[in-house]
């Protein structure tokens, strides 16, 4: 398989999680608009594109991770995603469409790690929900910092801070840091393993660590 088509899981909202196989370089317009049930999902590396409206209306969906290789994401792609409180955006991303996380009023942190600020159309609506002035935490490479915040949408952020080496990127779970004591979701629940994604660490030595799972 190799794509999946527009609307393919259109208001399938019992659908709790799907895992989409390796091979897959497209998912289509609002292949998964709708399913208000799902929880998580994995985007496979090998996707290039995000389509228009894909997760929209996901608001069970609380974090996700787009993996390296995507470089363009749908306008509408994440809308009224309200429970979505952090994405990671791969330094491989160039373009975000209109109003592709409007209504995500939870978002707490965005990591994007493009050091060249991607193109982000706005239209009447903004891109990120008006709530990035209050609470949200846009996470961007040191020498791209005063770049994104000169650029509009992104200059719209409560605050944005350079990655540091505590927030840091494997590209899977094996890769993961030594000495991990514990691990929780950024939501505070804990986990029994590392998630593809972003994970809070608890390390042996008492510190704590913030690593996405790509």
């Amino acid at each position: 398989m190799t794509s999946i088509g527009n609307s393919a899981f259109f208001g399938c909202s019992k659908l709790t999680s799907i895992h989409i196989p390796e091979g897959v370089t497209r998912i289509g317009n609002s292949a998964f608009e709708g399913c208000s049930g799902l929880t998580s999902i994995t985007i496979p590396e090998g996707v290039t594109s995000i389509g228009y409206a894909v997760f929209y209306d996901c608001w069970r969906l609380t974090s996700i991770t787009i993996p390296e290789g995507v470089t363009s994401i749908g306008s509408n792609a994440f809308s009224n995603c309200s429970g979505l409180t952090s994405i990671t955006i791969p330094k491989s991303v160039t373009s975000i469409g209109s109003n592709a996380f409007y209504g995500c009023r939870q978002l707490a942190d965005v990591y994007c790690y493009a050091v060249a600020v991607p193109e982000a159309g706005y239209g009447i609506i903004p891109i990120f929900d008006d709530c990035t002035n209050e609470i949200g935490t846009l996470h961007v490479p040191a020498e791209a910092l005063e770049a994104y915040k000169a650029t509009f949408p992104w200059s719209q952020f409560h605050s944005i801070v350079p990655l540091t080496d505590v927030e840091v990127a494997v590209e899977s779970v094996e890769d993961a840091p030594v000495g991990i004591r514990e691990t929780y979701h950024l939501d505070g629940h804990r986990q029994t393993r590392l998630q593809r994604g972003m994970n809070i660490l608890r390390m042996s030595d008492g510190t704590t660590r913030k690593v996405v799972v790509k």
